[in-house]
């Protein structure tokens, strides 16, 4: 099978969730329903069934972050997974958020 199953996908929604958490990641009333302090600023943060969508307060005058393309323009810096996502590219995504913790 390619793609998961609902209730494949609503455990994957829950671990990405749990990771973040574990990240230190807060409860936030927007959107994105996470937000983390981070060097560049606050992150919002939103667990996906494939994905984490980010996007920066301000967009940090980097040119590059690692894990995923940064949007120079809007600060979103999403990290997409594959149809059917494995352990391994949500412990790439979260490494990558690690990195830009105070």
């Amino acid at each position: 099978m390619r793609t998961q199953t609902p209730k494949q996908a609503a455990a994957f929604k829950e671990k990405v969730t749990k990771a973040l958490i574990a990240l230190g990641a807060t409860a936030d009333d927007t959107f994105y329903g996470y937000r983390l302090n981070t060097i560049y600023g606050g992150l919002r943060l939103s667990p996906g069934e494939n994905s984490i969508r980010t996007s920066f307060d301000v967009v940090p005058k980097v040119h590059c972050l690692s894990g995923a393309s940064l949007n120079p323009y809007s600060g979103k810096w999403n990290h997409e997974f594959s149809m059917k996502p494995t352990q391994e590219q949500l412990d790439y995504a979260i490494e990558n958020i690690r990195r830009i913790l105070p």
